[in-house]
């Protein structure tokens, strides 16, 4: 079911929470019709603590202990800027992608619009994946426990995502929408992520 909410006088229907955004008109200035993301100055940065399932004697399996699910997605989002123009009115400007679905229906009401998108822009299996495969492999080169001071056996490695080196098995950011008179362009965007992997 999408929840509606009323933000800066827009009409914002979500299909989930890991979406808010802050929208204001603009005049449109030209007849050219655009719609675009903006990467912020900072990216997500994440700090996921993981260990071997409690009760195994050689660990074969490993799971994450913190942060909490609802508290790992809020930190995957990017506040990303957005802005559209359509000569004629702008209709509809969606956003999708790991964070679930945004819809903004403007009905021809705004030539121009501009904000921000606090989008949750990575996968929090993908997350998990990395940080897991990474303390299984430590495990397995260094056996268990880890004995401190050992070299390339260290509780902690970072890693560092982005349009160039994407998040494996995540999915971009997808914005679209339409003017009254037509479509816009889609666009696809890869975000910025700071992922450290911490072995309890």
């Amino acid at each position: 079911m999408l929840k509606n909410a009323l933000i800066a006088g827009v009409v914002l229907a979500a299909a989930t929470t890991n979406v808010t955004a802050q929208v204001t008109e603009l005049q449109a200035t030209s007849t050219n019709d655009y719609l675009f993301l903006k990467h912020p100055r900072a990216g997500a940065d994440v700090t996921v603590t993981v260990r071997p399932v409690n009760g195994q004697a050689t660990p074969v399996e490993i799971e994450r202990i913190k942060p909490s699910n609802g508290a790992l997605e809020d930190e995957l989002k990017v506040n990303w800027y957005a802005q559209a123009s359509c000569a004629a009115g702008i209709d509809t400007l969606r956003i999708s992608g790991p964070g679930g679905t945004s819809v903004q229906n403007l009905a021809g009401t705004r030539n121009a619009i501009h904000g921000r998108s606090n989008f949750q822009s990575f996968d929090v299996a993908a997350v998990d994946r990395v940080c897991m495969r990474w303390a299984k492999a430590k495990v397995e080169d260094c056996g268990w426990p880890l004995e401190a001071g050992t070299p390339g056996c260290n509780r902690d490695e970072t890693f560092t995502y982005d349009a160039s080196s994407p998040l494996p098995r995540s999915g971009s950011v997808n914005i679209s929408g339409s003017c009254t008179n037509g479509a816009l362009p889609n666009n696809s965007y890869i975000g910025e992520l700071t992922l450290r992997c911490i072995l309890e």
